[in-house]
């Protein structure tokens, strides 16, 4: 009985590592190849669009031009961590989703490394708990 509990609990976290890091590796790989570049700025720190209870202060605002507009947001492949370096005044490369500006990527390598070491873990976690739960 506690190791299935412990099975299920496993399970669950080793399924969330691996959906946050295949849904960012995707948006990224899906935005470079079908999504519009252009270069964005690092202007600030704190997600714009997140409620006023909750405000992290290390989410990079990046402002970037799509087609006639000025947009500014939180990439879809970023990662809260202090791997990733971003400094204000830098620029990225962007990619930016052609039917809604507003969905973004920027090309990164922390970030990929760390939805790489993220799914990796996530799959070790799984491969734990299938052998807890069949060998022990």
């Amino acid at each position: 009985m506690n190791f299935s509990i412990s099975f299920f609990i496993l399970l669950m976290i080793a399924l969330l590592l691996m959906y946050m890091s295949v849904v960012r590796l995707w948006s990224f790989l899906r935005l470079k190849y079908v999504g519009k570049k252009t270069s964005g700025l690092v202007v600030g720190f704190g997600d714009p669009s997140e409620s006023p209870f909750y405000k992290n202060k290390n989410t990079p605002v990046i402002e970037y031009s799509a087609e006639t507009q000025l947009l500014n947001g939180k990439p879809l492949n970023y990662f809260p961590n202090t791997l990733s370096y971003y400094s204000k005044g830098r620029s990225m490369i962007v990619f930016y989703d052609k039917t809604n500006p507003e969905k973004f990527v920027v090309h990164q390598s922390s970030e990929h490394v760390i939805a790489i070491i993220t799914l990796l873990a996530g799959i070790g976690i799984l491969a734990t708990a299938f052998r807890m739960l069949y060998f022990e």
